[in-house]
């Protein structure tokens, strides 16, 4: 990892530290544009990855400690042992559908492996086996905090992102065959535009005639801010597709006319424009951390003409990222342009996903 990066992503754990000293706990956040009432499950587990990762860089022990901390913050907020207590907001569910849990499973998974605590992964199994998978949709179920199924997820990057630390939590031969029913059945379910870009939303699970009328109303009068979300999510979901990636190269969707019309747009003059423009990008769901690690998985997808200009683009990503919403003043790493600060300096942790080869390209 270069070396200033290195120092940025200390100060991030620094503050981080300093807070959890101070307050007993982790910043709880908003949930970025959201505006959510959280509780501090999902920054804590951000923390405890973003601590463990420091842990291996420097084997500094008070980043292990800090990591170990942060699981135990963590692990208060599954209170009937079904799902993770992350949000309290009126008329949302308090588990934060599908997202919320893959949050956790992520952290518990990760910080388990690093730090060698095979109690942290033992409970990700745990939450992963409550949740049940409609194999006939290729799709899973949510999952309410008492541990009740709930009806099917309809959030596209959602269903990604659990498929996606699903198997990082347990990638045996039942996990292998619904993963490999997931990507069967995704092409039927993803929506785009034409140029690509990729919609939040879900075709082929939609209940009736009238939902679908309602929702296009709904679409019309608020195209604009879907736009916003769409484009601020759209890496964010190939985040987790590149996860899924990684167990699961062989299959015929990483191959399929959508899914390269997707990772094309990605690495566009045209999606990096309108990144520029989006509340729900940079200054939420850290762009310019995530394309690294989708550019470095699919790198065999492209040509050498091509790849050229797509690490050109990344790593222009990636100065906006750090160039617009982190600089150090006076010895601490102050966060700008965004709505919910404390989520986004928690998402440093993001860089833990970058391999030492995009840092060779970079510098």
């Amino acid at each position: 990892m270069d070396k200033y990066i290195l120092d940025l992503y200390t100060k991030a754990g620094e503050h981080g530290l300093y807070h959890m000293e101070k307050y007993n706990t982790l910043p709880a956040g908003q949930n970025g544009p959201h505006n959510h009432n959280m509780t501090s499950a999902r920054n804590s587990g951000y923390f405890a990855i973003l601590f463990a990762h420091l842990y291996t860089i420097t084997s500094d022990v008070k980043w292990k400690n800090a990591s170990m901390a942060a699981i135990s913050e963590l692990r208060r907020y599954r209170p009937l042992n079904g799902s993770y207590l992350h949000r309290i907001e009126d008329f949302k569910p308090s588990y934060n559908g599908l997202i919320g849990q893959a949050w956790t499973l992520e952290a518990l998974t990760y910080c388990g492996e690093v730090l060698n605590i095979g109690e942290y992964k033992q409970e990700a199994q745990s939450l992963l086996e409550k949740h049940r998978f409609n194999f006939e949709q290729g799709l899973w179920h949510e999952l309410d905090i008492a541990g009740a199924t709930q009806s099917i997820g309809i959030t596209l990057n959602q269903q990604i992102w659990f498929m996606a630390m699903s198997l990082n939590t347990k990638n045996d031969k039942e996990m292998l065959l619904n993963a490999n029913r997931f990507l069967d059945k995704l092409g039927e379910h993803i929506m785009t535009s034409k140029n690509g870009l990729l919609y939040i939303g879900m075709k082929s699970i939609r209940k009736n005639f009238l939902l679908r009328s309602l929702e296009n109303q709904i679409s019309k009068s608020q195209s604009a801010k879907r736009k916003d979300k769409d484009v601020g999510y759209h890496v964010f979901t190939l985040v987790g597709l590149a996860i899924i990636y990684r167990y699961m190269k062989e299959h015929a969707f990483f191959q399929s006319k959508i899914f390269n019309k997707i990772l094309n747009h990605t690495f566009s003059e045209e999606y990096f424009s309108s990144a520029k423009e989006s509340e729900f990008s940079y200054g939420y769901n850290v762009l310019g951390f995530e394309v690294p690690f989708v550019l470095i998985t699919f790198k065999d997808h492209f040509s050498t003409e091509f790849l050229t200009r797509a690490f050109q683009i990344v790593r222009e990503m990636f100065e906006f990222q750090i160039e617009n919403h982190f600089v150090q003043f006076e010895n601490k790493l102050t966060i700008m342009n965004t709505t919910d600060k404390d989520t986004l300096i928690a998402r440093f942790h993001e860089i833990y996903r970058i391999e030492d080869s995009f840092w060779r390209e970079i510098l």
